[in-house]
């Protein structure tokens, strides 16, 4: 049996007499929430490990499209009263190199 219909098993008996119905493929957040509102331990463990085990192999895998490398994309940001353009040097693109050549350190976002 596959990982996948080990946990849509476990998911079936953690929301048994509750009339909910949670699918293996939903998100991480409704499969916690199903095992946790059942109250019993034994399944919580054993459906979390399944889980994982799912998003690991070739099952489903869940990114988040924040996650992405940004090297190479172009960026731009606010000095004084001019607006100036480069393009990311790493990953997290907390530093971009600008037209000119140089390194510009750039801040986290601010919320205004």
């Amino acid at each position: 049996m596959s990982a996948e219909k080990r946990l849509q098993k476990i998911l079936n008996k953690a929301n048994k007499g509750t009339g909910n119905t949670t699918e293996a493929t939903d998100s991480r957040d409704e499969i916690q929430e199903a095992l946790t509102s059942s109250g019993k331990g034994n399944l919580v463990r054993r459906g979390k490990r399944l889980y994982e085990k799912i998003n690991k192999g070739s099952g489903i895998l869940m990114t988040s499209p924040l996650n992405k490398d940004r090297t190479g994309d172009s960026v731009s940001w606010k000095y004084g009263d001019g607006t100036y353009s480069g393009t990311c040097i790493n990953a997290s693109c907390s530093r971009a190199r600008t037209e000119n050549g140089k390194v510009k350190y750039l801040p986290k976002n601010k919320k205004k």
